[in-house]
């Protein structure tokens, strides 16, 4: 009984004193836990440094956007060239269309319908 009460005690004062209870094994507690919080806190520091070093070089490194002469090359002049393809394929099919008028008005003159 005696033993117990010297526990209790002993335990009361570590309190009004601030340090940290030890467990059974007599190591303190709190010192592992500040431990795991203090290797936590600087993972998280360096995850968030690499972050802001990553955003701030790739925004410095950045280039502006630029449109493009065409004739030059790029994106702007590859679809300028498809346009204006697209534009002469047009003429060549209304060409067709109308050679193919003219030949149904020879067809229905020379008496070959159908």
């Amino acid at each position: 009984m005696k033993h117990d009460v010297s526990k209790v005690r002993e335990v009361g004062r570590a309190l009004a004193q601030g340090v940290g209870i030890t467990d059974p094994c007599g190591q303190a507690q709190e010192g592992g836990m500040n431990y795991y919080s203090m290797r936590r806190w600087v993972f998280v520091s360096l995850l968030g440094g690499m972050f802001v070093l990553g955003f701030v070089s790739g925004t410095v490194r950045q280039r502006p956007a630029q449109a493009q002469v065409p004739g030059v090359g790029g994106a702007l002049g590859s679809v300028q060239e498809l346009g204006s393809s697209i534009v002469e394929m047009q003429q060549h099919v209304d060409g067709l269309q109308k050679n193919l008028a003219t030949l149904k008005k020879v067809q229905a003159a020379l008496g070959g319908g159908k």
